[in-house]
């Protein structure tokens, strides 16, 4: 049991990848089984998964306190944070750039506005300059894992992206269930795709969750009354 990064994260990898195995393997866990030159006895199913969890739990503590651990979950937890925002603000400019040209409705957005206009009041003008190639400009909302909350923006030209209006355009938001479940689900399918560090990282975590679930679930199953 090493203190190197490196073989904490090893050592809780093969753990629960082990007790995943015997899982879907269905191996058997019964008395008398020979390891080698050693015969073992008094063996139950309960005994089995409750020393699992056991061992896999004091592994995940050693692996989750870890100073380069620390700093891993650090850097995924920015990671995610600025890619979530950035999904938010797309979604949001989208939804206004398209509510304000065609008069859709605003699923996400309760309210949008600044000194000139506000939501669902419009003056025409701003609307035909809309129309005439300018586009809403939203910046990323402020906060953490801001699901509800406020951005601001601006009107800018669609084809120079230079502001047109200077005025602050402020938003309120509440995203819809499903809207909060994509802005989530994105961030989170990016770091396992494209971030070894996010991967070394997300990897032991997922595979001490299932191999939990696993663990708790057998333990269940073994002691309901048949």
């Amino acid at each position: 049991m090493d203190d190197s990064q490196d073989k904490v994260r090893r050592n809780v990898v093969v753990c629960a990848s082990l007790i995943v195995l015997v899982q879907f393997l269905n191996v058997d866990v019964r008395s008398g089984a020979s390891i080698g030159i050693f015969t073992v006895s008094h063996v139950s199913e309960t005994k089995f998964w409750i020393a699992s969890l056991v061992v896999l739990l004091y592994l995940f503590q050693r692996y989750w306190f870890d100073t380069v651990t620390a700093k891993q979950k650090a850097a995924t937890i920015e990671d995610f944070t600025m890619w979530q925002s950035q999904g938010i603000s797309s979604l949001l400019t989208q939804e206004l750039n398209a509510s304000m040209r065609s008069g859709g409705p605003l699923k996400n957005i309760t309210r949008y506005g600044n000194s000139r206009f506000s939501a669902g009041a419009a003056p025409n003008n701003v609307a035909k300059r809309l129309e005439n190639e300018t586009t809403v400009v939203l910046y990323s909302p402020m906060g953490k894992l801001a699901l509800a909350g406020t951005c601001n923006g601006h009107l800018a030209s669609t084809a120079t992206n230079e502001p047109i209006d200077h005025r602050t355009l402020e938003v309120e938001y509440r995203l819809t269930l499903f809207s909060q479940v994509r802005v989530m689900a994105l961030p989170v399918m990016r770091s396992v795709l494209f971030s070894k560090g996010n991967v070394d990282f997300l990897i032991p975590l997922y595979l001490c969750a299932v191999a939990a679930v696993i663990c708790v679930w057998r333990l269940i199953l073994d002691n309901l009354p048949m």
